[in-house]
């Protein structure tokens, strides 16, 4: 086991990665403001399918052969 502080600033840095926008986000925000609710949804909908895509890719072993 190992000691209470790495464990709270281990926790704080997930915390911090996970709330902090990335690209995805970014993308459906400035797709939103600028071109409005549907496209924001549109791109939205379509990064998800793309994490998807990787996370199935990655769980039956695909991503060693690309």
């Amino acid at each position: 086991m190992f000691p209470i502080e790495v464990f709270i600033a281990y926790t704080t840095a997930c915390v911090l990665l996970v709330l902090s926008p990335g690209p995805d986000n970014l993308l459906a925000i400035g797709r939103g403001l600028s071109q409005g609710k549907l496209a924001a949804l549109v791109s939205g909908l379509a990064s998800g399918c793309g994490i998807l895509f990787h996370v199935m890719s990655a769980t039956f072993g695909l991503t060693l052969l690309i």
